[in-house]
């Protein structure tokens, strides 16, 4: 596990943050360790008498907090720029899905702003991430929203060269063997290890619990609320007492590593928000499979709202998702635009 680490000077204040990694579910196998990387610092002089200095492990992202600071950003606009662009570039070390603590220190002395948030008596981490950069941002931050998202959109919207660390994460998952860069061996163990994630997931689905069992005890105990009907293991781990751990003792014991096993407790906890998230992809891939017509009338569109009908008409976006990007088009404008494209079989 990497924890990069971010340190900041600007004007009389310094922010320091540590981000500590833990992604809620992982298309990789992990981090394996990173070929060596040198501290990239860079140092900020300019005529407005604004002295600044940004250190990181990853070079683009210390000329993202350079920038920020050039353009009259705090530390925290800094930070928080930074930690949503490595969120972007380097998923699998710096995550939305993990936690993490920042110290600012100033004349007054120094604070934490802590979001690492656990499940109580569990392993299990609560995304607090991007909880905790607007936290920072609300309190020592200075520029607007648009700015310290800038870089990371860039890059999500253009593409980016795949840094060192990030194709060394990825070689070890489907998309590294399907060019070439495992070998099938590797990736023979990659497939059993998901395998066995998969069976245990299955497993537990058709495990249940009574109201009778001898993990009633255990339940209370942690202080949740005894069964009165019948309950899957898998869904008695949903319940935020309760880990995959907790409920071990009380099922046959399979041969899965701690790695394994943690990946199934993550997996459970987070089956709700993974799903969400898968439709909220589909959803946006059929948008931007959409095509909108070039010779379309916008002004023929009813209940478009002002702006959106000016922003439309102006940029002529080619699909449904290109258009939903544009700033002032709401949801439901994208609605009514959906309704009119079903209606005039477009």
């Amino acid at each position: 596990m990497l924890f990069p680490f971010l340190s900041f000077h600007h004007r009389e204040k310094t922010f320091v943050s540590q981000i500590f990694i833990g992604i809620a579910f992982s298309l990789l196998m992990g981090c394996y360790g990173s070929p060596k990387t040198e501290l990239k610092i860079e140092k900020i002089q300019s005529s407005q008498e604004i002295q600044g200095l940004v250190a990181s492990l990853y070079p683009n992202a210390a000329q993202v907090g350079v920038q920020v600071l050039k353009d009259g950003g705090t530390a925290a606009d800094a930070a928080s720029a930074m930690g949503f662009y490595l969120a972007v570039t380097e998923p699998s070390r710096v995550s939305l899905l993990g936690t993490g603590s920042c110290l600012i220190s100033d004349a007054d002395g120094t604070k934490e702003i802590s979001f690492i948030q656990t499940i109580p008596e569990t392993r299990l981490a609560i995304p607090s991430m991007a909880r905790g950069l607007f936290t920072l941002h609300a309190r020592a931050g200075q520029l607007g929203w648009q700015r310290i998202l800038e870089p990371a959109i860039l890059e999500a919207q253009n593409g980016f060269t795949v840094s060192v660390q990030l194709a060394s994460d990825l070689e070890r998952v489907q998309y590294g063997h399907e060019v070439g860069l495992v070998s099938d061996e590797v990736y023979a163990k990659y497939l059993e290890k998901e395998k066995g994630i998969e069976a245990e997931m299955e497993r537990l689905e058709n495990l249940r619990f009574t109201p009778k069992h001898p993990i009633n005890e255990m339940i209370e105990a942690k202080g949740s609320t005894r069964l009165n009907e019948g309950i899957s293991a898998k869904s008695l781990m949903q319940r935020p007492e309760i880990s995959y751990f907790d409920i071990e003792p009380y099922i046959e014991k399979v041969d899965l590593s701690l790695e394994q096993k943690q990946s199934v407790n993550t997996q459970v906890k987070y089956a709700g928000y993974i799903e969400k998230a898968r439709r909220q992809v589909e959803k946006m891939r059929k948008m931007e499979e959409k095509r909108i017509p070039e010779q379309i009338c916008y002004e023929d569109i009813k209940n478009l709202s002002l702006e959106a009908l000016q922003k439309l008409s102006e940029i002529r976006p080619r699909t449904v998702g290109q258009a939903s990007r544009i700033s002032g088009i709401n949801p439901a404008d994208i609605s009514v635009l959906l309704i009119y494209l079903k209606q005039q079989n477009l």
